[in-house]
């Protein structure tokens, strides 16, 4: 009988069973037990066992990296930060806390330390082509998207197998390339059938074009993958208005509308462009303002 079925089956209150259990499980079977509870994704469950096996074994890296993963698998992005520290502070060097550091930046939003930590990551391991793609991410997210485009292209040679077309579209569509945004999101659907989101930016492109009908066809594919995406239905009765307009079947109604003195720019809430807040659609996807 193992230690931890000796303490289990003893009549102790939880809490003295809990110090028990601190006391005589070795770090190495908290470790397992975790990392079992990682694989079943009982986040909380696994950091318990992590802090724990930290509290017998001050500066174990493998735990601190692994609390740092289940804190993002739990989109607690700033707590994972915080664990792939005390990582590179146990083991300088890990390659895998670090560019986790980049990606939960990211997530967070704050571009310029993202920017600056998988600038990090692609010293210690130039050759990966993930460390690149984050690096597109945040580059297309501050509108630098030619940067963003040589990021992308350059993760696809280092890594052939990374699914990043989708991204790679977004990023053209964004720049105003409708073509190439097309080509990407092509590859994209074709290699991820069941990927809404390329279905719907696919959409916006061919829209783009004037290509209504073939927009409408993505529109209702992302719909059938995602149907509660109130945008993309938003997106689709934009396509269909835009038909019926060339037919004809429509009148305009031209409304009186205040003047705006000052002019500024507001993000599409169906793509993320930057748009004049006095323009009527997005000059990207076409939406109503």
């Amino acid at each position: 009988m193992s230690a931890y079925d000796m303490v289990c089956r003893s009549p102790l209150t939880r809490q003295a069973q809990k110090a028990l259990e601190d006391t005589i499980i070795p770090a190495s079977e908290r470790f397992q037990d975790g990392e079992e509870m990682m694989r079943k994704k009982d986040y909380a469950g696994a950091i318990e066992e992590f802090k724990a096996v930290l509290k017998k074994k001050p500066g174990y890296p493998g735990a601190y990296y692994n609390l740092g993963y289940c804190y993002m698998s739990m989109a607690s992005y700033s707590e994972a930060v915080k664990s792939y520290r005390e990582a590179l502070k146990a083991q300088p060097g890990h390659f895998g806390a670090q560019l986790n550091i980049g990606y939960s930046y990211l997530m967070l939003g704050d571009l310029g330390n993202a920017e600056k930590e998988l600038a990090e990551a692609m010293r210690l391991r130039p050759e990966s082509g993930l460390a690149r793609f984050y690096l597109g991410q945040v580059y297309s997210l501050a509108g630098k998207y030619d940067d963003a485009t040589l990021q992308y292209q350059k993760a696809k040679e280092l890594e052939p197998g990374l699914m990043i077309e989708t991204a790679m579209g977004d990023n053209y569509l964004k720049a105003g390339k409708i073509d190439e945004a097309i080509e990407a999101l092509r590859s994209a659907v074709m290699r991820s059938p069941g990927d809404d989101r390329a279905h719907y930016l696919l959409g916006l492109a061919l829209s783009r074009k004037g290509r209504y009908e073939e927009a409408i066809a993505e529109y209702n594919k992302a719909i059938s993958i995602n149907p509660s995406a109130k945008t993309y239905a938003d997106m689709l009765e934009v396509a269909k208005t835009a038909i019926k307009g060339a037919a004809g079947d429509t009148k305009e109604i031209v409304h009186e509308k205040e003047i705006i003195k000052e002019i500024v720019k507001v993000p599409c809430k169906y793509c993320g462009t930057l748009v004049e807040n006095t323009s009527e659609r997005c000059p990207n996807c076409g939406a109503p303002l």
